[in-house]
């Protein structure tokens, strides 16, 4: 009896540690999306609008990144270009307002 709860344990930490280990690995591939956009979106700013007086918020969609051939884009490309975007606020620095990626 004490042997098979111990077999038994061992498969269900094994099952635990498997999920946790695919969690992880799930996860850390969104936030390095994420980043990817955010790193992108930050460039396209500084490159193209930084230079444009007057303004509180700009709003940078993943289509306007595709059309700068010099941004490596091609671990989200796939993302929906017209509904992923970030807003900034300008003033009285460069700050994320909304930032909304969406992959499939």
């Amino acid at each position: 009896m004490k042997k098979k709860l111990i077999i038994i344990g061992s498969i269900v930490l094994t099952i635990l540690i498997i999920g946790v280990v695919i969690f992880v690995l799930l996860n850390s591939e969104k936030q390095t999306k994420d980043q990817i956009f955010k790193d992108a979106t930050k460039e396209y700013y500084e490159k193209h609008m930084s230079g444009i007086k007057n303004i509180d918020e700009v709003e940078i969609t993943l289509g306007m990144l595709k059309k700068d051939k010099e941004l490596d884009i091609s671990k989200i490309a796939k993302c929906d270009a017209n509904k992923s975007s970030v807003i900034y606020t300008v003033k009285p620095e460069l700050k994320i307002k909304k930032f909304n990626l969406i992959c499939k």
